[in-house]
């Protein structure tokens, strides 16, 4: 007897009916109104997966229509990820290769990682070098890639300034996830593409360097390439250069950046005034931004920091905030309540990212002064909502902030009796 499965979608239900004893594996559909039927993708995905060694089979694969099978067969690759290879000068060259030989494959691919060595430390000659000679013809070969992720690689930018500009590309996605690089590295990734939707940066390792002739001598027009940004991630903890790896992004003009999210981990009260002359310079159209605990705090240190004048069209805030069983969380949520209060009353939706320590005593006292947080809130006369999520450790290229965890029930229970206010307007939500 074949084996019968029904499948839930969107418009209607769909019955795969497989026979296996039978040379190939047909996919049968009956859909009452016979309005345009079709399989789930990834269950065509699965089907074709399994049987991707069975050539026969698979030529006798039948579909609704046949053309969808050529697009799905393919969709594996839409996210590849390549390993420097050690035993090659250029470590990305079988990669290189690869394209070469298989050109068809190239414009199946729409989210590309380039990682280093798998064994390494923070040196540079055990990161993978990436440089023009293999980057360019990589992506030359991806028509629409529109996602690339540069994790743990030594960028090293072309040595004729003339090279900067011949060669641009459109991504939605650029990724700088440790990679090491000379101010120079970077700004010549910049260059390259025009990244027109997210750039995240995160935890550079940067070589000091004077700066570069190559950056004094690019065509004004380069340093328009990012003006259709419209998100901007950076992340980098335990660094007090920090906030200087970040410069280099300065003369990069970023006119349409609605979204800005900082992890810098700033020590310094000098930092403050470099810190307020970089969100300014992007914060004129923002829309969102995101602190991290101490950038939060650094904004308290001193005067002349005015989230309502450097931001004055924000709309939403997250706070990542220490909540551990401990005085310095009391004092990291007054931050973040003076960060409220006296921020733009435009805001609507607030979320707070809660640090927790695996090592945290449940049995001391939560000592944070959550009235006057409520209160600060409750003078949002336009807020929707405020969120609360555990503020979870990085995994790999993702930021911080995607790596959020519901809290668990008793923190939940905990927020909800103390902040009844919230509560009563129907304004508190949490992570599910």
């Amino acid at each position: 007897m074949p084996t019968t499965t029904r499948i839930a979608t969107m418009s209607s239900a769909t019955t795969l009916q497989v026979l296996p004893k039978r040379p190939h594996v047909v996919a049968v559909l009956r859909n009452p109104n016979r309005s345009n039927p079709r399989l789930p993708p990834e269950l065509i995905d699965t089907i074709i997966d399994y049987l991707h060694e069975d050539i026969s089979t698979l030529r006798n694969f039948a579909l609704v229509s046949r053309r969808w099978l050529k697009s799905t067969r393919y969709h594996l690759f839409h996210h590849v990820s390549v390993l420097a290879s050690s035993d090659y000068a250029r470590p990305f060259a079988p990669f290189m290769r690869f394209l070469e030989t298989a050109p068809h494959i190239g414009q199946f691919i729409r989210e590309l990682e380039l990682c280093g060595y798998e064994e390494r430390h923070h040196a540079r000659s055990e990161f993978g070098t990436l440089d023009s000679m293999q980057l360019i013809p990589i992506i030359r070969r991806l028509p629409f890639l529109h996602t690339l992720i540069l994790s743990q690689v030594f960028v090293v930018a072309p040595s004729a300034t003339g090279s900067w500009s011949e060669f641009t590309m459109r991504l939605r996605k650029l990724v700088y996830n440790e990679i090491y690089s000379d101010c120079e590295g970077a700004q010549w990734l910049v260059t390259v593409f025009k990244v027109y939707d997210t750039l995240h940066i995160l935890d550079p390792i940067p070589v000091p360097e004077k700066p570069s002739p190559a950056i004094m001598n690019m065509p004004a027009d380069s340093f328009n390439l990012l003006e259709d940004l419209k998100s901007l991630v950076i992340e980098s903890r335990n660094d007090p250069m920090s906030l200087g790896k970040i410069e280099g992004l300065m003369p990069f003009i970023m006119k349409k950046v609605t979204s800005l999210e900082l992890l810098l981990e700033l020590e310094e009260k000098e930092h403050i005034g470099r810190l307020e002359a970089f969100i300014r310079s992007k914060g004129t159209s923002l829309k969102h931004l995101r602190l991290d605990i101490c950038d939060v705090e650094i904004f308290q240190k001193g005067p002349g920091v005015n989230l309502t004048a450097i931001c004055p069209q924000l709309q939403s805030v997250h706070l990542c905030l220490s909540s551990n069983h401990t005085d310095i969380a009391s004092d990291h949520w007054g931050y973040g309540t003076a960060v409220i209060a006296h921020g733009p009353r435009s805001v609507r939706r607030v979320t707070i990212g809660m640090a927790l320590s695996d090592h945290d005593n449940d049995n001391e006292p939560f000592t944070v002064d959550l009235a006057g947080f409520e209160s600060a809130l409750m003078g949002l006369k336009d807020l929707e909502w405020v969120k609360f999520q555990v503020e979870g450790g990085r995994e790999g290229w993702k930021t911080t902030a995607e790596c959020a965890q519901p809290l668990e029930r008793e923190w939940k229970d905990y927020l909800v009796q103390h902040l009844p206010k919230l509560r009563n307007r129907g304004l508190l939500r949490f992570l599910e």
